[in-house]
């Protein structure tokens, strides 16, 4: 069965916007002040399923976590962990929830493919900072992660209709030329 270039060019163009998808960036950010001390340990759990997340349709590409930290005196020392993911972290600078940004010490880190599938399960990423020397305060983080779309994508079926119906209008139309 012969059809002409439109009609593939018609089906090919279909198919492309039917199964292509944007990229949007989602965020969740916590405002609080809870001091860690010397071997204190404290966990937060960024959600997404707030934010639209839903298991099985919602693919998060990357992310970034960012965490402000601040004190009085620059001598303390911790670890942030994402998974199996450890950042170490000194001397975290002056400044106090009190005053406006940039007051206090940021850390951005980058989640490895391990934290990023753990996301993907849930929607869900946990981490934890523990204080090695001295103390200071978690003033906050943010996390970004950068999404697919989330429209479905159609079933190879629905795909197969399309093209049918396509290949139909074409053979239509030939005939009616031949006339």
């Amino acid at each position: 069965m012969n059809f002409s270039k439109a009609t593939l060019s018609a089906i090919t163009l279909a198919a492309v916007f039917m199964t292509s998808g944007a990229q949007a960036s989602v965020i969740d950010t916590v405002t609080t002040k809870q001091k860690i001390g010397n071997d204190d340990v404290f966990t937060y759990t960024h959600d997404f399923t707030q934010e639209g997340f839903v298991i099985g349709k919602t693919t998060y590409l990357d992310a970034l976590l960012s965490v402000r930290l601040t004190d009085g005196a620059a001598s303390e020392d911790g670890i942030i962990k994402i998974g199996s993911q450890t950042n170490i972290f000194s001397a975290v600078e002056n400044g106090s929830n009190d005053k406006p940004a940039p007051a206090g010490s940021y850390y951005t880190i980058a989640l490895n493919a391990a934290a990023l599938a753990d996301l993907n399960a849930d929607g869900k990423v946990s981490f934890t900072i523990t204080g090695t020397s001295g103390d200071f305060y978690f003033a906050g983080s943010t996390m970004t992660v950068n999404a697919a779309n989330t429209a479905d994508v159609p079933e190879p079926m629905s795909l197969g209709l399309l093209a049918i119906g396509m290949l139909g209008l074409g053979a239509t139309r030939r005939r009616r030329a031949a006339r």
